[in-house]
């Protein structure tokens, strides 16, 4: 593979770690991380998850209530603001690598072009003809 394609990787992932959506993911994974609350939220999630998992690739059925214990600890994320920050922080910056993987796929053939009718209309392509 050409030089060049890897040194264009690497100025894109240069133009990525200045970005605004993933300093904001990171300072709002510092605060969430910071917060004795939303860590014990999210430790408690990730073990409850992990160990569902483990059940389940053991071909053992979660029962109703260990997915009410599930749903519990989500809503709970959901309301802390210093993780919903972060999800959202999280979300805008993988918005971003979408519209990256997109752009890059219908440079190179494996998508659709812009369709500025839909699209643009929205405000979601960046083609130059809208």
């Amino acid at each position: 593979m050409s030089v060049t394609v890897y040194s264009k990787a690497k100025e894109l992932a240069a133009e990525l770690s200045k970005s605004k959506e993933l300093h904001n993911v990171r300072e709002a994974e510092a605060r969430m991380l910071q917060d004795p609350e939303a860590w014990s939220i999210i430790d408690s999630f990730q073990k409850k998850q992990q160990v569902f998992y483990m059940l389940q690739s053991q071909g053992q059925t979660i029962t109703e209530a260990q997915k009410k214990e599930l749903e519990e600890l989500e809503k709970q994320m959901v309301e802390n603001p210093l993780i919903f920050d972060y999800f959202k922080a999280q979300q805008d910056f993988e918005q971003v690598l979408e519209r990256i993987n997109r752009i890059i796929g219908e440079s190179i053939g494996l998508g659709p072009e812009c369709n500025c009718e839909s699209e643009c209309a929205e405000g979601s392509c960046d083609c130059n003809g809208c």
